[in-house]
């Protein structure tokens, strides 16, 4: 069964489309010691497929500056409020059922995150989704096209995309209007088909519910996402696969693993964490700074292993929490950036990364930017990396300007 995105759907909440829960659950209880499956016979982990999206940049996108940021928007998020549209808000001009406390700009300033669909136009979207708490109830989605330069409605971080499949995946539901509560979660997974622009149904975590403060990350050795539950969801660490297809028509079947023994009572992570993969070294790195200054990896090729703090030196950042976390290709390294002018770069050891140093600089102090990028309730994962085969470029989507994306063209590393 599919879901038309084109209206807001009243029977959802904030994160997500409450999708009917048909299937049964689709969970590896016991997963394999090694995820090492296509390897070679050392042991070593599968190497890195060449991303399918990997094309030549826009020219506009040639001709920013180096390390500056740049306001590229053509339009504003506002512009395409459905709250405006007499065609979808049955209350128009009054505000729509779906307002919440702030209306549509809930899912720009919550705690809500993104995504980059790189084969969602013809150089890639930035997708925004969600409100935060009983900011918005829309469930929408929007995408800022970076050939056009142009938001247009086409419908906490668990959102990623996988562009294996073309499709957004959202590992938190609600099944109630109105304010949120972890009570009203629902352990399903929501599927996005950019291809038929329709919801789809996902699989069930058996009875795990992820509630809200997790993350999640994409991996692209394997095509599959992880998923590191918030500590009031027992802080489970699970896997998703969203190639398979369940006998029900359900899409995805999670593998859960163990919980890291400091996470399950919130005493290393807490909340409003963000996660990125080092495919080189194949490993889920999260900086967690809400209740701690750790940046905390794990060992993909043997999950089981429990997460360890990664030794830090060099110009550390403020390491505020709900910060944008992502792996530059073009850097070989993570870029994060919470507020302000100022990216860092966090670079791994070339020596054994659980014992080497981990070494942070600031990457680029942006001078000319029309405006100063900020995002007040958190960067989460509407800090992105789109990559092209000159250079890689990331963008932001706003706050303080209500939906302008900014972006900064990053070198490749010397």
């Amino acid at each position: 069964m599919r879901h038309s995105s084109f209206f807001p759907v009243l029977s959802c909440l904030l994160f997500v489309l409450a999708i009917p829960q048909s299937g049964c659950a689709q969970t590896t209880s016991k997963p394999p010691t090694n995820l090492n499956t296509d390897g070679d016979s050392s042991g070593n982990p599968p190497p890195v497929a060449e991303s399918e999206c990997l094309k030549a940049a826009p020219a506009w996108a040639r001709d920013l500056p180096e390390r500056e940021w740049q306001s590229i928007s053509l339009n504003t998020f506002t512009s395409v409020d459905p709250e405006d549209d007499p065609n979808v808000n049955p209350n128009h001009p009054n505000g729509a059922p779906w307002r919440g406390g702030v209306g549509q700009r809930g899912v720009i300033s919550a705690w809500n995150g993104g995504a980059f669909a790189c084969k969602f136009g013809a150089y890639g979207s930035l997708i925004a989704y969600g409100g935060g708490h009983n900011d918005y109830y829309g469930s929408e989605i929007y995408a800022f096209d970076l050939e056009t330069r142009l938001w247009s409605r086409i419908t906490y971080d668990y959102i990623d995309y996988d562009e294996s499949t073309n499709r957004l995946y959202v590992f938190k539901g609600q099944h109630t209007l109105g304010p949120p509560s972890n009570s009203t979660s629902l352990p399903v997974l929501h599927v996005f088909n950019f291809e038929t622009l329709e919801w789809e149904d996902g699989t069930r975590n058996g009875n795990v519910r992820m509630f809200s403060g997790g993350h999640s990350a994409y991996d692209p050795r394997r095509k599959v996402f992880w998923i590191q539950g918030a500590p009031t969801s027992g802080a489970t660490f699970a896997m998703l696969d969203p190639s398979v297809l369940t006998s029900s028509g359900t899409r995805g079947e999670f593998t859960n693993y163990p919980t890291h023994n400091a996470f399950a009572n919130g005493s290393g992570m807490g909340i409003n964490a963000v996660s990125a993969i080092d495919p080189v070294r194949d490993i889920f790195v999260y900086p967690a700074f809400r209740n701690a200054l750790n940046v905390w990896a794990r060992d993909l090729s043997d999950p089981e292993t429990q997460s360890i703090a990664i030794r830090q030196t060099g110009d550390l950042p403020p390491r505020d929490q709900s910060a944008g976390f992502e792996w530059s290709p073009a850097r070989q390294a993570f870029l994060w950036w919470r507020t302000g002018t100022t990216v860092y770069e966090l670079r791994p050891p070339a020596s054994n990364w659980r014992n080497g140093d981990w070494v942070w600089s600031r990457f680029a102090v942006s001078q000319t930017a029309p405006a100063e990028p900020r995002s007040n309730n958190g960067a989460y994962s509407k800090f992105r990396i789109a990559s092209f085969n000159e250079f890689d470029l990331v963008v932001i989507i706003n706050e303080g300007e209500v939906g302008n994306v900014y972006a900064m063209r990053i070198p490749k590393r010397d």
